[in-house]
């Protein structure tokens, strides 16, 4: 596996869990992902303990010691492998810990996930754990299927957050949903932290990095797109075009459009007024 977009993880089990008590430590044969439905869970995991809140998540590596502890705990669980490697065996109960053992991983791992992850704060994972646990209680249909695309979209939002050189092509994705839904705002202005946790500068540079150019360019080509469409399927005035597409005015909006596209929106309708769809 090469890149962090060609996760296809495999998913054992989703469960929810609700415990009072504290167990000893245990080491996973397979990946442990924990998303805290209510109270607290204290992890230690190797060497690091870590507090972790009602809508924190963590992430155990197989094959690493760790222990939980807790007054009172709902969690939902799931079991998983980053690829389908051993989607033969369906159940991997945790082996006892060993404190002499050298434990070797034999199944593939893939930075930022070949450590112990925790986000305290990762509440936008809750519905995505309540439906992977759906999925497993009632095993109808395509559910390992559906539960792998689920599951591989949490994957790689945790990766953006952790790893920024590991940020994935949904960065994308999620800029084109915000772009739409916010289409008449001044949207390179915003402050894209609240979109993605970075500054808008750094956004820009890693839009860039994948798609060759900056944010600026990349809303402004959105909103060229938008605007062709209405070119070629309505008879939409220009001012009013320019007006949803997010442009200042009908002035704006072609003197934008002759540069980027070669021609002003009038002569660009015009060449579509005969085509038949």
């Amino acid at each position: 596996m090469k890149d962090i977009i060609e996760l296809n993880p495999f998913i054992r089990s989703a469960k929810i869990y609700q415990k009072t008590g504290n167990k000893g430590y245990a080491v996973p044969r397979d990946y442990r992902a924990i998303f805290i439905l209510g109270g607290a869970l204290n992890l230690t995991a190797g060497e690091q303990k870590y507090g972790i809140p009602a809508g924190g998540l963590c992430i155990i590596p197989p094959y690493t010691r760790y222990r939980l502890r807790s007054d009172f705990i709902k969690m939902a669980v799931v079991n998983f492998d980053l690829t389908p490697y051993r989607s033969d065996v369906t159940v991997l109960s945790s082996i006892p810990f060993d404190e002499s053992a050298d434990y070797d991983v034999p199944c593939e791992t893939l930075p930022p996930f070949d450590r112990v992850i925790v986000r305290s704060e990762f509440s936008e994972a809750k519905d995505s754990f309540l439906k992977l646990s759906e999925l497993f209680v009632s095993c109808s249909g395509l559910y390992r299927s559906e539960a792998s695309a689920i599951f591989k979209l949490l994957l790689l939002r945790v990766a953006e957050l952790e790893d920024e050189s590991a940020l994935p092509s949904t960065m994308a994705d999620r800029l084109d949903k915000y772009i739409g839904e916010h289409i008449t705002e001044d949207i390179t202005n915003t402050d894209s932290r609240s979109l993605f946790g970075y500054h808008a500068y750094y956004v820009s540079k890693l839009i860039k990095e994948r798609r060759g150019i900056t944010l600026k360019q990349y809303v402004i080509n959105y909103r060229i797109n938008w605007a062709k469409s209405y070119l070629e399927l309505t008879d939409k005035s220009i001012a009013d075009i320019a007006e949803e597409c997010g442009f200042t005015d009908a002035s704006y909006m072609t003197k934008i459009f002759s540069k980027n596209v070669g021609m002003t929106p009038k002569e660009y309708r015009n060449t579509f007024k005969d085509v038949l769809i």
